[in-house]
């Protein structure tokens, strides 16, 4: 029977090298899972980023992860209430999207894996309805 015999310096350089990369883990993971916030693209004043990420936090808190459509309509129906309609909200892990947007109410960012992306939409829904029911008249006049 062959035994391998480490003496207490080996032991102790052992343990610290396995301590340093278990403590250097630990705190890479607690970073990961805290999930700080990373913008990828924004035009948004600093004050509604701030506002869109913590409604973010308190959404992920409230819902399941995998739970993206009430994630996005808890952060559109509070973006809707505190700064008027219409808001759009996409949460997901993997999306596209090719939009247009409101100057200055445009902003894109992940938290961990999640990615959302908040943007408002022209203007509120009855102008939008008003607009689209007197598009429709005009073209309906101008065809014979």
């Amino acid at each position: 029977m062959n035994l391998c015999y480490i003496d207490k310096r080996q032991l102790e350089a052992f343990m610290r090298i396995h301590l340093s990369f278990f403590f250097f883990f630990h705190f890479f993971l607690i970073e990961m899972l805290e999930g700080k916030p990373v913008v990828q693209e924004t035009d948004m004043p600093d004050d509604l980023q701030s506002h869109v990420m913590e409604l973010a936090y308190q959404a992920l808190d409230l819902h399941e992860v995998s739970d993206c459509q009430s994630i996005a309509h808890y952060i559109k129906q509070k973006f809707d209430e505190a700064y008027r309609p219409a808001w759009h909200c996409v949460v997901g892990k993997d999306f596209g999207s090719c939009i247009t947007h409101l100057c200055g109410s445009l902003i894109f960012f992940r938290v961990e894996m999640m990615e959302f992306l908040v943007f408002k939409d022209g203007k509120d829904c009855t102008e939008s309805k008003e607009e689209a029911v007197g598009m429709l008249q005009k073209s309906q006049k101008a065809d014979p």
